[in-house]
C-alpha cells in the first residue's frame, strides 16, 4: 500500500498497480480543487492507466459539493481511464445518498454500492484484481479493525 494522501476527513492510498482506495472518515468536506488535486494524483500513481476506485464511506458523514459530485461522474480523462467504481456504505442514510449520487449526476463509470468488505473482495476477484492486491486491502482491513 501506499499513501497518496491524508488529512483529517481522508486517507488516500493506492493497493497494487491499479487499485485506488479512500477511506473517508466522519466530518468529511471536500470542494472542487481538493477533488481534482486527488484525481491527478490517481492517475499519476496508476502511471495513466485504467484504474478502479474504493470509496469506502462507512460511518463517514459529511459534505461534497455538487460540482466536486458533477467533476467525479463526468469528467472525461477521468472516466476515460476507470474501470469501476466501488461505494462502500453501511447505514440507509449513507445508501440513500449514494443512490441519490447515481440518479442525479449518472457517473459514466460503471458504479456499484456494497455494504460489506466480504462483497468488496468477490467484486475485485471476479473482475480479475491480482490476489496480492486483494490481500494487502484484506491486511489493511485487519489492521484497521484490531484498532478499533
Amino acid at each position: 500500500m501506499k499513501i497518496l494522501a491524508q488529512t483529517d476527513h481522508y486517507k488516500h492510498m493506492l493497493f497494487g498497480e491499479n487499485v485506488v482506495f479512500t477511506q473517508y472518515y466522519d466530518g468529511v468536506e471536500i470542494e472542487l480543487d481538493e477533488m481534482k488535486n486527488l484525481v491527478e494524483l490517481e492517475i499519476e500513481a496508476v502511471n495513466h492507466q485504467p484504474f478502479f476506485t474504493i470509496s469506502d464511506f462507512r460511518d463517514a458523514f459529511g459534505n461534497m459539493s455538487n460540482e466536486t459530485k458533477e467533476y467525479l461522474a463526468q469528467n472525461e480523462e477521468v472516466n476515460r481511464l476507470k474501470i469501476l467504481e466501488i461505494l462502500i456504505v453501511n447505514s440507509l442514510p449513507l445508501k440513500l445518498l449514494t443512490r441519490g449520487y447515481l440518479m442525479v449526476f449518472k457517473p459514466k463509470t460503471e458504479t456499484v454500492i456494497i455494504s460489506k468488505t466480504q462483497e468488496l473482495f468477490e467484486l475485485l476477484e471476479s473482475k480479475n484484481i491480482a490476489p496480492s492486491t486483494i490481500e494487502e486491502i484484506k491486511d489493511y482491513y485487519q489492521k484497521k479493525e484490531s484498532l478499533v
